[in-house]
């Protein structure tokens, strides 16, 4: 083990012979080359920001649709727009969905869902968030495709899956949820992506003016587990009727749990 973690220094100190120091942003907002910098960000560059906080980057995560994801020499994640542009659907500008994350953390953090951690960010340039050595998403386990290992503790990772959604009981919806944001890194879900897009339970009662509790008070109002919505249905993992006995299986962990909450503390 010593020997094999010497030769990862050694091997990242070789790479880091070529890394470049990136400025990505300064006082006038992201660099004019912005695009080109962030498509040639590898393993061992340095990215500083207009704050000058700086990161040293151990690896390229990946990316989606407005961000790209790295590893720093810190052990975090950092997040960074994946260009200067604007998106193609919404013309909004690329670096404001860091924005929608960093907003959108307080709602889901004090209603007490499970997410990674926002550790530091930066408006429009960055936000650094716990790494997590996560095994497969929701996604990959509602197909499928997961290592054979976890195929035998099926009822397990389902029951762990229940204990998240119960952390949602106080949501009606989570912005931008997608069953590929919800990851497992083996004990437990995590919830790891977001925007500012939220609705919570109490938010939904006061724009219905629902002032009680009573018995006409519908507990059973649209939840975050009836956002699961599948997109692969015919699996031999997850047959459909499976799946859908899933689905309410959940439904009803977060009705139950909302009940509970209800009647001790929601509106007290």
């Amino acid at each position: 083990m010593y020997f094999s973690f010497i030769i990862s220094i050694l091997l990242f100190g070789a790479n880091s012979l070529e890394a470049t120091d990136f400025v990505l942003a300064n006082e006038n907002g992201l660099a004019e080359n912005y695009s080109e910098i962030v498509e040639r960000i590898k393993e061992g560059d340095s990215l500083t920001f207009s704050n000058g906080e700086k990161f040293r980057i151990t690896k390229v995560l990946g990316s989606g649709n407005t961000t790209l994801v790295l590893k720093t020499l810190r052990g975090t994640a950092l997040r960074v727009p994946l260009n200067s542009g604007v998106h193609i659907k919404t013309r909004i500008p690329i670096s404001e969905y860091i924005n929608h994350t960093i907003d959108g953390h307080e709602t889901v953090s004090k209603n007490g869902v499970k997410t990674v951690d926002l550790i530091s960010f930066l408006r429009n340039e960055y936000v650094e968030v716990n790494y997590i050595d996560y095994k497969f998403s929701l996604e990959d386990f509602l197909s499928g495709n997961i290592d054979p290992i976890y195929l035998s503790k099926k009822d397990q990772i389902i029951q762990a899956l229940s204990r998240w959604y119960e952390t949602t009981h106080k949501m009606i919806t989570i912005g931008d949820f997608a069953s590929g944001q919800l990851i497992f890194n083996g004990s437990e879900w995590i919830l790891s992506d977001w925007t500012n897009m939220h609705m919570t339970l109490k938010e939904y009662y006061e724009v219905n003016k629902i002032e009680r509790i009573s018995a006409n008070i519908p507990f059973n109002t649209l939840s975050t587990a009836e956002m699961i919505v599948p997109e692969i249905l015919h699996s031999s993992f997850f047959p459909p009727r499976e799946l859908k006995e899933l689905e309410s299986f959940l439904i009803d962990v977060v009705y139950q749990k909302r009940f509970q909450s209800f009647c001790l503390t929601f509106f007290e």
